[in-house]
């Protein structure tokens, strides 16, 4: 577990340390730790070790740049950092050529000569690609992968919503943002496939102290907290997976 922890921060950290340069690659240096940090996340929430998750993905910070100060790696990625800064041309382009096999100049064409739509969350769509084959063994049906992969997502945005409610009680006269940005398929599989943030509210109102999350030590064991976390997440959630459809 150390050597997993220890990574992740590395990765993060190399990510979000002060460097010039194009703004486009160096946006890339997310794409280590963001993907560590999903695939942390669906080994953890598929298996319900939710004492591993948050050594790997709430225990462990990086100092933001901004306000010098540690923050947990969870709030310092996401899967909007590595193509943040260009055109979403790119990020679609990347998830055609993962997807169909093809060159990237040919899946790029899709966008630009072929007026083929677009996805509406190309980088999960890739992410949800590329790590398939890691999880062949511990989830080999397909609908079974995709259900856990969106619940994985959900996770993710209700901690990473947990760390900037804390931060905005510790400090309520300073900035703080609103939401968290771990937002992907499961916004807009959410009207058909299920609501995972849904589930995992119900989950939340059903088991209340004894629910897994809050056994294994995440939200600091507070109900509250977890309870706080769950609305403003299910909020904002609700809102990205009603644009996804105009």
């Amino acid at each position: 577990m150390t050597l997993w922890t220890n990574g992740i921060r590395s990765f993060v950290a190399a990510a979000v340390k002060p460097e010039s340069g194009n703004s486009a690659l160096i946006g890339l240096r997310h794409i280590p730790g963001m993907v560590s940090i999903m695939t942390a996340a669906l080994a953890c929430t598929s298996s319900g070790n939710w004492a591993s998750l948050k050594s790997l993905v709430v225990d462990p910070s990086v100092r933001d740049r901004y306000e010098q100060k540690p923050a947990p790696v969870i709030d310092m990625t996401d899967p909007y950092q590595p193509f943040g800064s260009t055109t979403d041309l790119i990020s679609n382009a990347l998830a055609r050529a993962a997807l169909t096999g093809r060159d990237l100049g040919d899946s790029l064409k899709d966008f630009t000569e072929r007026n083929n739509g677009r996805y509406h969350t190309p980088i999960a769509e890739w992410l949800h690609h590329l790590l398939r084959p890691v999880f062949s063994d511990q989830l080999p049906d397909n609908d079974t992968y995709s259900a856990e992969f969106d619940r994985a997502e959900a996770v993710l945005g209700v901690l990473a919503q947990d760390v900037t409610n804390v931060r905005a009680a510790a400090n309520p006269e300073g900035q703080s943002w609103s939401r968290t940005h771990w937002y992907g398929r499961s916004t807009w599989r959410s009207d058909s496939h299920g609501n995972s943030v849904a589930d995992l509210v119900y989950e939340f109102e059903t088991q209340g102290a004894q629910w897994g999350p809050l056994k294994g030590g995440l939200f600091g064991g507070d109900e509250q907290r977890a309870r706080s976390a769950l609305e403003a997440y299910q909020t904002s959630f609700n809102k990205v997976a009603g644009r996804r459809f105009f």
